[in-house]
């Protein structure tokens, strides 16, 4: 809970754009918000002067973040769904969940899950690593990309 505001702290995990963008949000509701973004990104920093620098990819980084704060946002694709769940099985607050976080990491993953949840899709089809991709023309775009 922060001592000026009696609100909790919202920390956000990730400092691009949307950090900027919330941060913003933030001063006018009067709300406290804390950033981990990674060493070097000081695109947040140049805003908000709390800020912590650390590897996303640490499930110890998070953990330490986590523990100063209320609340935990993830807007930053690389942190994974597995640390995700293991921060919500130690008790933390934090949004999305596993399940998300997979699927921003992934657009296999979501078409996946949206197929099973009956969602029509456009069709795409996913090749494995080290296929061959080629582009077919006549009108149809096509991209190319990794899932990992």
């Amino acid at each position: 809970m922060d001592k000026r505001t009696g609100l909790p702290v919202v920390g956000m995990v990730g400092g691009g754009q949307l950090a900027r963008m919330s941060y913003q949000a933030a001063i006018g509701l009067g709300q406290s918000l804390r950033v981990l973004t990674v060493p070097g990104d000081e695109r947040i920093g140049r805003v908000a002067p709390d800020c912590r620098f650390g590897d996303l990819t640490s499930i110890t980084a998070l953990r330490e973040f986590g523990g100063e704060c209320d609340l935990l946002t993830v807007v930053d694709d690389r942190v994974s769904g597995e640390h995700c769940a293991a921060l919500r099985a130690e008790g933390l607050s934090i949004t999305p969940g596993a399940a998300s976080m997979e699927c921003a990491r992934d657009s296999a993953a979501l078409r996946r899950q949206l197929a099973d949840l009956g969602v029509a899709d456009a069709g795409n089809r996913f090749a494995a690593a080290g296929d061959r991709f080629a582009a077919a023309g006549g009108g149809w775009t096509s991209s190319a990309g990794t899932s990992d």
